[in-house]
């Protein structure tokens, strides 16, 4: 026999599975990875610091870890902070972003990337990601590292595998300025001082 005290509680509980069942219509559901999409993945952004550190293939390579309508975006300086964002989209302004395209890789200082505390989570597009950068070397002190703050990116898969879609240089909301202050622009951008 049912009490009062019974029904009230299954009541609730009906109640609560019915308001979250209508709270998630007309979302999108978040796509569920395999092991091998998450360590596709892994790879991916492995393959990332190489591509940017070296410009091999005159920035190329790098440009190649993204879609075809991949961005990188920088939200860390204080210019792409002032002015919420500098974009590079594209191949040949992400070949750029990486050092190559028309700079032809003269890159200064020898500066070495390191991407940690990876973190990816399944999204309708494909996936999310956040992950910590840190970098060492430039400026002649190649026993320095630094904390550079945060990558929040966007993976899809495409026929070429898992790639970047976008992936945002984000500052430390705590961080007052940049250690780089300039923000660099893409060639024939008429912000740029090339």
């Amino acid at each position: 026999m049912w009490t009062q005290g019974w029904k009230i509680i299954v009541a609730a509980g009906v109640g609560a599975v019915v308001t979250i069942g209508l709270a998630r219509v007309g979302r999108p559901a978040a796509a569920s990875l395999t092991a091998q999409d998450y360590a596709d993945i892994q790879q991916l952004i492995a393959r990332y610091p190489y591509a940017l550190d070296t410009c091999s293939n005159n920035g190329n390579d790098y440009a190649d870890l993204y879609s075809d309508d991949g961005t990188f975006v920088d939200l860390w300086s204080n210019n792409g902070v002032k002015e919420g964002g500098i974009r590079w989209q594209g191949r040949d302004k992400l070949a750029e972003a990486a050092g190559g395209g028309p700079l032809g890789c003269k890159k200064t200082g020898e500066i070495t990337h390191f991407i940690v505390n990876h973190r990816i989570t399944p999204s309708p597009e494909g996936a999310v990601g956040r992950s910590y950068l840190l970098s060492g070397g430039g400026g002649g002190n190649s026993d320095v590292i630094q904390k550079n703050d945060i990558y929040e990116d966007v993976y899809v898969k495409t026929p070429k595998g898992w790639r970047i879609k976008q992936r945002a240089h984000v500052r430390d909301k705590a961080r007052k300025t940049a250690v780089f202050t300039e923000g660099v622009y893409p060639v024939g951008d008429p912000r740029a001082k090339h």
